[in-house]
């Protein structure tokens, strides 16, 4: 069962997930900027970097696996 999905607020998974920001930077999504988190979910967020339909399911399972192992 995936931890998050598309539809998932990056608000709540900042919230939930604290650690799950700096491993986005690092991955070149930035969703925290000067203390404030992107008002949107993980789909509008990726969507605006122009990531492709499939890139974001893989995207989402490298995330859905890092977080399972935290």
């Amino acid at each position: 069962m995936p931890i998050v999905s598309r539809e998932t607020s990056v608000e709540k998974l900042i919230d939930d997930h604290p650690m799950a920001a700096a491993w986005l930077a690092q991955k070149g999504i930035v969703c925290v900027r000067c203390g404030e988190v992107f008002r949107g979910t993980l789909g509008e967020l990726m969507a605006g970097k122009h990531f492709r339909p499939e890139q974001v399911d893989a995207f989402l399972g490298w995330l859905n696996d890092y977080l399972a192992e935290k």
